[in-house]
């Protein structure tokens, strides 16, 4: 339960599944920014299919951006 409410109400935590290892994550100091370096293993997997959940300060609108590219993501509204 602990993961969890990490995971998806603490702001400024990076998640990922077993099939990534963060390299590297720097938040901003509000946690209104996160630049990463990650590694990705493909595991079977098709290429391009990773989830990551950035929890982020809920008080901004976000980007997500891949290697500088605008990727598609879904912000969840989750009440802790």
């Amino acid at each position: 339960m602990l993961k969890w409410y990490s995971a998806y109400c603490r702001p400024g935590t990076l998640t990922t599944g077993f099939n990534a290892w963060v390299l590297r994550e720097e938040f901003s100091e509000n946690n209104s920014r996160l630049a990463a370096e990650i590694k990705l293993f493909s595991q079977g997997q098709e290429p391009g299919h990773f989830s990551f959940v950035a929890c982020m300060n809920p008080n901004f609108d976000y980007e997500v951006r891949w290697n500088d590219q605008p990727v598609p993501a879904k912000q969840s509204p989750v009440v802790c």
